[in-house]
């Protein structure tokens, strides 16, 4: 199998079974450091906080604010349909107004 999405150091996921032909091995974005959320990023098994989600069970969206130009990011855990989302990442395109 080969890996595809995130991975960090040896923790690659695996392309399932059955869809090896479909996906290319990718995880590596040109070279580029992985950018770390900036309000609440889920953490490794030893607390560091993780640069992705990476999850059957977590839904991620983000909201993209055309009148402050602002990019908000959120996660809601499935396996608990009652808890509250949250949002775990936020930035904004260098002060400017994007005219939609």
């Amino acid at each position: 199998m080969r890996a595809y999405g995130a991975a960090i150091g040896d923790k690659k996921r695996e392309v399932p079974p059955g869809y090896q032909e479909e996906y290319v091995e990718s995880g590596d974005p040109n070279g580029l450091e992985p950018v770390v959320p900036t309000i609440a990023p889920l953490l490794d098994e030893g607390g560091k906080p993780l640069p992705y989600i990476a999850s059957n069970d977590i839904t991620v969206f983000s909201i993209l604010d055309t009148a402050t130009g602002t990019v908000s990011s959120y996660r809601f855990d499935t396996r608990e349909p009652e808890s509250k989302v949250v949002k775990f990442d936020e930035f904004a395109f260098m002060g400017k107004q994007l005219g939609f």
